[in-house]
């Protein structure tokens, strides 16, 4: 009996996902940093060092907060509640003004 290669609906989806995803994160390589992760970035840069600021920044680099690349359904809401354990108030402070609101961009 032959084996059918002729690709299902749902892998032909995740195909145009996977391409469509590859595609946006090549463009933003081009664009750079966005103005809402290199503000986070800048605004922890300059918090004294600590592990939790660390894995923040970590984080924030790898896509977690970000809207698109997240595992998190709400990944501002989850960034702020780090920054507020972290004890930095004054930076979950500018979360609902969406200062930090960016489209991943591997880094």
């Amino acid at each position: 009996m032959q084996k059918s290669t002729k690709m299902s609906a749902d892998d032909a989806l995740l195909k145009i996902l996977a391409d469509f995803e590859a595609k946006g994160r090549e463009k933003q390589k081009k664009k750079g940093i966005p103005k809402g992760l290199q503000d986070l970035l800048d605004d922890l840069g300059a918090k004294p060092e600590s592990e939790m600021r660390n894995r923040i920044m970590k984080d924030a680099k790898k896509g977690m907060y970000s809207d698109f690349m997240s595992d998190h359904a709400y990944p501002l809401i989850q960034l702020q509640q780090d920054l507020m354990e972290a004890g930095f108030q004054d930076l979950a402070s500018k979360i609902p003004n969406g200062s930090y609101e960016h489209d991943f961009v591997p880094t």
